[in-house]
Protein backbone atom coordinates (compact mmCIF):
# COMPACT_ATOMS: atom_id res chain seq x y z
CA UNK A 1 0.00 0.00 0.00
CA UNK A 2 0.91 3.62 -0.47
CA UNK A 3 -0.06 5.34 2.77
CA UNK A 4 -1.55 8.82 2.55
CA UNK A 5 -1.41 10.70 5.85
CA UNK A 6 -3.66 13.60 6.82
CA UNK A 7 -2.06 15.79 9.48
CA UNK A 8 -3.57 18.78 11.22
CA UNK A 9 -4.87 20.22 14.46
CA UNK A 10 -8.32 19.24 15.71
CA UNK A 11 -11.22 20.73 13.76
CA UNK A 12 -9.42 21.74 10.56
CA UNK A 13 -11.40 19.52 8.20
CA UNK A 14 -9.22 16.43 7.74
CA UNK A 15 -12.20 14.09 8.00
CA UNK A 16 -14.24 16.20 5.57
CA UNK A 17 -11.37 16.17 3.06
CA UNK A 18 -11.15 12.39 3.31
CA UNK A 19 -14.94 12.14 2.91
CA UNK A 20 -14.76 14.21 -0.25
CA UNK A 21 -11.93 12.12 -1.70
CA UNK A 22 -13.63 8.81 -0.98
CA UNK A 23 -17.05 10.04 -2.14
CA UNK A 24 -15.65 11.39 -5.42
CA UNK A 25 -13.67 8.21 -6.13
CA UNK A 26 -16.77 6.14 -5.41
CA UNK A 27 -18.95 8.26 -7.74
CA UNK A 28 -16.33 7.84 -10.47
CA UNK A 29 -16.45 4.06 -9.99
CA UNK A 30 -12.75 3.77 -9.25
CA UNK A 31 -12.93 2.98 -5.51
CA UNK A 32 -12.77 -0.61 -4.30
CA UNK A 33 -12.91 -0.55 -0.49
CA UNK A 34 -11.05 -3.33 1.26
CA UNK A 35 -12.57 -5.39 4.03
CA UNK A 36 -11.24 -5.30 7.57
CA UNK A 37 -9.85 -2.38 9.49
CA UNK A 38 -11.59 0.84 8.59
CA UNK A 39 -14.17 -0.76 6.26
CA UNK A 40 -17.28 0.47 8.10
CA UNK A 41 -15.87 3.92 8.83
CA UNK A 42 -14.72 4.32 5.22
CA UNK A 43 -18.20 3.50 3.93
CA UNK A 44 -19.69 6.04 6.31
CA UNK A 45 -17.24 8.71 5.16
CA UNK A 46 -17.74 8.14 1.44
CA UNK A 47 -21.50 8.65 1.98
CA UNK A 48 -21.26 11.94 3.92
CA UNK A 49 -21.96 14.13 0.90
CA UNK A 50 -24.38 11.86 -0.99
CA UNK A 51 -27.55 13.76 -0.20
CA UNK A 52 -28.60 17.37 -0.53
CA UNK A 53 -27.44 18.04 3.02
CA UNK A 54 -24.12 16.73 4.30
CA UNK A 55 -23.75 16.04 7.99
CA UNK A 56 -20.24 16.59 9.21
CA UNK A 57 -18.69 13.50 10.77
CA UNK A 58 -17.76 13.67 14.45
CA UNK A 59 -14.18 14.28 15.52
CA UNK A 60 -12.01 11.24 15.98
CA UNK A 61 -11.22 10.29 19.56
CA UNK A 62 -7.61 11.07 20.50
CA UNK A 63 -6.53 7.44 20.64
CA UNK A 64 -8.00 6.50 17.26
CA UNK A 65 -5.93 6.43 14.11
CA UNK A 66 -8.10 5.40 11.18
CA UNK A 67 -6.51 3.09 8.60
CA UNK A 68 -8.66 3.16 5.45
CA UNK A 69 -7.43 0.72 2.77
CA UNK A 70 -8.81 0.58 -0.76
CA UNK A 71 -7.77 -0.10 -4.33
CA UNK A 72 -7.98 2.74 -6.80
CA UNK A 73 -8.54 1.76 -10.45
CA UNK A 74 -6.81 3.89 -13.08
CA UNK A 75 -8.07 4.50 -16.63
CA UNK A 76 -6.14 1.42 -17.82
CA UNK A 77 -7.99 -0.68 -15.21
CA UNK A 78 -4.83 -1.19 -13.15
CA UNK A 79 -5.34 -1.41 -9.41
CA UNK A 80 -3.33 0.76 -7.01
CA UNK A 81 -3.50 -0.15 -3.29
CA UNK A 82 -3.83 2.95 -1.12
CA UNK A 83 -4.49 3.45 2.57
CA UNK A 84 -5.62 6.80 3.89
CA UNK A 85 -4.33 7.39 7.42
CA UNK A 86 -6.52 9.76 9.41
CA UNK A 87 -4.71 10.99 12.49
CA UNK A 88 -6.39 12.67 15.41
CA UNK A 89 -5.36 16.29 15.70
CA UNK A 90 -4.14 15.61 19.20
CA UNK A 91 -0.97 13.96 17.85
CA UNK A 92 0.36 17.52 17.56
CA UNK A 93 0.05 17.78 21.34
CA UNK A 94 2.13 14.61 21.52
CA UNK A 95 4.87 16.21 19.42
CA UNK A 96 4.83 19.26 21.68
CA UNK A 97 5.15 17.16 24.83
CA UNK A 98 7.83 14.89 23.35
CA UNK A 99 9.96 17.79 22.11
CA UNK A 100 9.54 19.52 25.49
CA UNK A 101 10.55 16.28 27.25
CA UNK A 102 7.25 16.27 29.11
CA UNK A 103 5.08 13.25 29.87
CA UNK A 104 2.14 12.75 27.51
CA UNK A 105 -1.10 13.97 29.10
CA UNK A 106 -2.84 10.60 29.21
CA UNK A 107 -3.30 7.05 28.02
CA UNK A 108 -5.21 8.11 24.90
CA UNK A 109 -2.28 10.30 23.80
CA UNK A 110 0.16 7.47 24.49
CA UNK A 111 -1.89 5.08 22.36
CA UNK A 112 -2.20 7.61 19.50
CA UNK A 113 1.53 8.32 19.53
CA UNK A 114 2.47 4.64 19.64
CA UNK A 115 0.15 3.80 16.73
CA UNK A 116 1.46 6.73 14.69
CA UNK A 117 5.08 5.70 15.16
CA UNK A 118 4.26 2.11 14.23
CA UNK A 119 2.78 3.28 10.92
CA UNK A 120 5.55 5.79 10.21
CA UNK A 121 8.29 3.23 10.79
CA UNK A 122 6.72 0.77 8.32
CA UNK A 123 8.18 0.10 4.87
CA UNK A 124 5.22 1.40 2.82
CA UNK A 125 5.68 4.46 0.60
CA UNK A 126 4.10 7.57 2.11
CA UNK A 127 2.45 10.81 1.03
CA UNK A 128 1.72 13.48 3.63
CA UNK A 129 -0.94 16.19 3.55
CA UNK A 130 -0.63 18.89 6.20
CA UNK A 131 -3.84 20.81 6.84
CA UNK A 132 -3.20 24.32 8.17
CA UNK A 133 -5.69 27.04 9.07
CA UNK A 134 -4.23 30.18 7.47
CA UNK A 135 -7.08 32.31 8.80
CA UNK A 136 -6.26 31.49 12.41
CA UNK A 137 -4.53 34.26 14.25
CA UNK A 138 -0.90 33.41 15.00
CA UNK A 139 -1.46 34.59 18.56
CA UNK A 140 -4.69 32.64 19.16
CA UNK A 141 -4.18 30.11 21.93
CA UNK A 142 -6.00 26.90 22.68
CA UNK A 143 -7.25 25.80 26.11
CA UNK A 144 -3.65 24.86 27.00
CA UNK A 145 -2.31 28.34 26.20
CA UNK A 146 -0.53 27.19 23.03
CA UNK A 147 -0.76 28.42 19.44
CA UNK A 148 -0.93 26.55 16.16
CA UNK A 149 2.64 27.77 15.55
CA UNK A 150 3.81 26.19 18.84
CA UNK A 151 2.45 22.82 17.77
CA UNK A 152 3.74 23.06 14.20
CA UNK A 153 7.22 24.03 15.38
CA UNK A 154 7.30 21.08 17.78
CA UNK A 155 6.13 18.74 15.00
CA UNK A 156 8.83 20.07 12.67
CA UNK A 157 11.48 19.48 15.33
CA UNK A 158 10.20 15.97 16.04
CA UNK A 159 10.08 15.07 12.33
CA UNK A 160 13.62 16.33 11.84
CA UNK A 161 15.02 14.59 14.93
CA UNK A 162 13.37 11.27 14.07
CA UNK A 163 14.08 11.49 10.28
CA UNK A 164 10.40 10.86 9.59
CA UNK A 165 10.47 11.97 5.94
CA UNK A 166 13.85 10.62 4.82
CA UNK A 167 13.33 7.06 3.59
CA UNK A 168 9.77 6.28 2.57
CA UNK A 169 8.19 9.67 1.81
CA UNK A 170 7.37 10.41 -1.82
CA UNK A 171 5.54 13.73 -1.38
CA UNK A 172 4.52 16.36 1.15
CA UNK A 173 1.63 18.75 0.46
CA UNK A 174 0.07 21.61 2.39
CA UNK A 175 -3.67 22.21 2.35
CA UNK A 176 -4.88 25.64 3.48
CA UNK A 177 -8.33 25.47 5.05
CA UNK A 178 -10.89 27.93 6.31
CA UNK A 179 -9.15 30.79 4.56
CA UNK A 180 -12.19 31.79 2.53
Amino acid sequence: YTEVYFWGMPGLGKTCAISGILGHADKQGVLNTQKGTGFHYMNQLKNVFLGDVGILPPANPTEVTQYLPFNLQDKNNRSHPIALIELSGEVFQCFYYKVGQLPLPGESHEKAFETLNTYLSGPNRKIHFFVIDLAKSPTATDVFGLTQANYLEAAKEYFSKENIFNNTTDAIYIIATKSD
